[in-house]
């Protein structure tokens, strides 16, 4: 039988002819505490194994378990820096195993991150409005601002001392 294009927990159940619940405490690493059978825990992870099963990001949600997703925001998406930026994102939330969520600078992009739930928030470009960012801070996710403009108050922000940068460069150019 091929796998299912979306499988479920429920997909999974019904094929082996055992409950949701179970497959669902298999996956956990919970079904030895109500005495499942060693061999049905496996069947049910060997599916979900060869179905490459993956959770509901929507069902974690609802159980508030984080759904590894991180929302970055894009101030201005003609930068070609930006590109640079998000590709570098990309790569290190794939190793991390993360999604990215990307979006644009505005307050409806705000209500979007929230909407979905996102683990935390990335700030790509300046002078995002801060009153947007205070929910996410209350609620303990946390936020990283790439670029210059106001500090947030509870969030991180990275950017280039320009003003290092310009000694550096000055004394370079004095010493040559």
């Amino acid at each position: 039988m091929p796998p299912p294009p979306y499988p479920t927990q429920s997909l999974i159940a019904k094929r082996l002819g055992v409950s949701q619940g179970l497959v669902s405490r298999a996956l956990a690493g919970r079904a030895e505490l109500i005495g499942a059978s060693p061999l049905t825990i496996k069947k049910i992870r060997r599916i979900a194994s060869d179905w490459d099963y993956q959770p509901s990001v929507a069902a974690l949600t609802l159980r508030g378990v984080p759904t590894r997703t991180m929302g970055v925001m894009v101030k201005n998406f003609d930068d070609p820096y930006f590109g640079q930026l998000i590709g570098a994102l990309q790569f290190l939330a794939r190793d991390s195993g993360h999604s990215l969520l990307l979006t644009g600078g505005t307050r409806e992009d705000f209500t979007s991150l929230q909407k979905h739930r996102v683990d935390g928030v990335i700030l790509a470009g300046s002078d995002f409005p801060t009153s947007d960012l205070s929910s996410f801070i209350q609620e303990g996710r946390p936020v990283v601002h790439i670029g210059t403009g106001p500090l947030f108050f509870g969030a991180t922000q990275i950017c280039m001392d320009e003003e290092a940068g310009i000694k550096e460069l000055v004394s370079y150019l004095v010493a040559l």
